[in-house]
């Protein structure tokens, strides 16, 4: 994973709607057992315009079905009716959350951002700041964090890039946009800007790291651990250095070297989730399955939402042969991940060993479905059903953020 210096994981609104999304789930997610269904009720309600009370049916519906994606999104019609733009966006949120192919909750829910009060204060303040000051290149650098910050990365740019025109010795300009283009894997501009930024301000850790990244994505190994070297001569406690050149050692099939530079990783920053989970894949390759199972769950303690830590505890269980325990625990990474396509097509073999050929299709379409639209390609067919379920494969797909373990 690269490094900035600026960048915040910080999105502002979208930080505010997922808490609200938070509070609507525990306020009325609960955990109810009896099977109800108030949705119809509350429909007919809703036409006699009876909103809170068919409210109050949704909050019970929602209660014993925490899954009803319908609910959700008709409580976002209620609380729109009402202006209540933050709360509708939190129910529309999450229906898709529950249902990420929801296409009425998808338009709700951008009709409801374009209904709020501006909330992008800091939005308004970096444009006036650019407004009144153009010639100013850090107004242009700020409006470029703020861009950078919500995933427009190619605004960010061209913030970046009109600053640079106005201040072509700043270094950290130069920095923020080697990161910007690396960020849009255009490794063939983001390398030069990195260079020339460290040749200006050499002693910056993180674009000596960031460089070895880009080197390393690149199949470039000798120059990424000379840039990884370099990275710990400034700041020996990096500990995501040696993360990656355990990662550089594991592809090379050293276990022994990556096994000791991830523990180095761990000794110097104990709370670094990604030394833990790439730890754990080098035990689940030497068939260690019980240290690979407590090192993944120790990762998901650091790093709740770290998909693929999970998604390796269901490999785990998978290549032990618990297949109801493993289908668990890919359940579990589509909670964390609804578009996490291994985990359709693992969960998929699964149901394939299991006898259920309906349930494992059904994955493979949606694995089919997404890899298409990430990637522009058909997946093949594996399914079949006059095949032998001798012919399984298990494919752990152990992979991390940008770098991966094929």
């Amino acid at each position: 994973m690269i490094d900035s210096l600026i960048i915040k994981n910080n999105r502002g609104v979208f930080k505010h709607i997922a808490f609200v999304v938070l509070i609507i789930a525990v306020a009325i997610g609960g955990c109810g057992k009896e099977k109800t269904s108030r949705l119809d009720a509350a429909k007919a309600l809703l036409k006699e315009g009876k909103s809170d009370e068919a409210l109050k049916e949704l909050e019970i519906e929602v209660k014993n079905d925490p899954k009803s994606a319908d609910a959700y999104y008709e409580i976002g019609n209620i609380y729109l009716s009402k202006g209540k733009f933050e709360e509708a966006a939190a129910g529309y949120a999450k229906a898709i959350d529950i249902d990420p192919y929801f296409a009425d909750a998808h338009k709700k829910l951008t009709d409801t951002f374009n209904l709020m009060p501006a909330p992008m204060d800091e939005f308004t303040r970096c444009q006036t700041e650019v407004d009144n000051n153009p010639n100013d290149p850090m107004s242009h650098v700020l409006l470029g964090h703020f861009f950078h910050k919500v995933g427009q990365t190619m605004d960010a740019i061209n913030e970046y890039e009109l600053s640079l025109q106005l201040a072509p010795e700043n270094p950290f300009v130069v920095y923020n946009l080697a990161v910007a283009y690396h960020d849009m894997d255009l490794y063939e501009k983001a390398i030069p800007l990195y260079k020339k930024s460290l040749e200006m301000h050499p002693d910056n850790d993180k674009a000596h790291y960031n460089l070895g990244v880009a080197y390393q994505e690149n199949e470039r190994v000798e120059e990424a651990i000379a840039e990884y070297n370099e990275t710990l001569k400034l700041n020996p406690k990096y500990g995501e250095v040696y993360v990656n050149i355990g990662q550089l050692n594991l592809k090379a099939e050293k276990f022994e070297n990556a096994i000791d530079l991830y523990k180095k990783a761990i000794e110097v920053q104990p709370e670094l989730a990604k030394a833990y989970y790439e730890l754990g894949i080098v035990h689940i390759l030497q068939e260690n399955y019980d240290e690979a199972l407590k090192l993944s769950k120790k990762a998901l303690d650091l790093k709740y939402d770290y998909a693929n830590a999970q998604f390796n505890i269901g490999v785990i269980y998978h290549k032990r042969g618990d297949l109801e325990r493993a289908i668990e625990e890919y359940d579990k990474t589509l909670d964390i991940d609804k578009l996490y396509e291994d985990a359709f097509y693992q969960r998929g073999l699964v149901y394939r060993e299991l006898g259920d050929f309906g349930q494992a299709f059904n994955d493979y379409l949606y694995y089919n479905k997404l890899l298409k639209g990430k990637t522009g390609r058909e997946a093949p067919l594996v399914m079949k059903v006059e095949e032998s379920l001798d012919d399984l494969k298990i494919m752990p797909f152990l992979r991390d953020e940008k770098i991966e373990l094929k």
